[in-house]
């Protein structure tokens, strides 16, 4: 992958597994051409949604429920449209995205609410590029429900994604990208152990007993048209709320 920004300039701090080189990938499969209206729900810093800007010319906004996380995408994206919203309640126009990226925060919020406004704000036929924790393997038949932050099997996203109109195109497994940030996590607090703090590197640690293992994937869905959704609403304000939690996830992603 071309670096996204200058060679000379920093490396911007991208929170979440993979980094900007998944996004990148993401970018490339969803096809993105410049102008297209993009939303980045959970957006933390605004990393991504500068990388879409900047690198494919696209016209993106941003949702995330920490104005603090905001007001640093608005300085580092001039001309941002960042709005601080839950997932589950986008104060966004009915197919007013081509695309729609989620990254590692699909998992932290109601995911059938999520993909519901998801598919209400965009377009016909508006491609969803989703990375996030997924049960990846573990001991034998699965007899409890997945661990925190874990959205299920690709079995079970595969069969959510379809509920709520959306047909996959794809699914990778980034497992490796999830190793990796959780040792970089490890290694820039100075400790050989995983950090103990929720979020990907907590529930990357396998269950107690060998029990189920988590990973990381990448899929690309695409918005079914004629399926029934929430239509008709315009939302212009965002849902008043008291969590301290952003949408893009407490372990702080960008």
């Amino acid at each position: 992958m071309s670096r996204p920004y200058p060679i000379g300039e920093p490396a911007p701090v991208c929170r979440h597994p993979g980094e900007l080189d998944l996004t990148a990938r993401a970018a490339g499969l969803l096809g993105l051409s410049p102008g297209e209206r993009v939303l980045d729900v959970g957006c933390g810093e605004g990393v991504s949604a500068r990388y879409l800007a900047e690198a494919h010319g696209c016209r993106p906004t941003a949702i995330d429920v920490s104005e603090e996380a905001l007001a640093i995408a608005r300085g580092q994206c001039p001309g941002l449209e960042a709005l601080r919203a839950r997932a589950e309640q986008l104060p966004c126009e009915d197919g007013a995205f081509e695309a729609v990226f989620c990254e590692c925060t699909l998992s932290l919020v109601d995911a059938a609410a999520a993909l519901d406004e998801i598919h209400r704000v965009l377009a016909p036929d508006g491609r969803l590029a989703l990375s996030d924790l997924y049960v990846r393997g573990g001991g034998g038949v699965r007899r409890t429900p997945p661990p925190p932050l874990v959205l299920g099997t690709r079995a079970d996203i595969e069969r959510l994604l379809d509920r709520h109109g959306f047909t996959v195109e794809l699914f990778e497994d980034h497992t490796g990208s999830l190793a990796q940030f959780v040792w970089e996590q490890a290694t820039r607090t100075g400790s050989t152990r995983p950090p103990s703090a929720r979020g990907p590197a907590a529930a990357a640690r396998p269950a107690a007993g060998g029990g189920l293992a988590a990973g990381y994937f990448l899929c690309i869905a695409r918005r079914r048209s004629g399926d029934p959704v929430q239509t008709g609403v315009v939302r212009t304000t965002a849902r008043p709320h008291t969590e301290t939690r952003r949408a893009g996830g407490d372990h702080g992603r960008s």
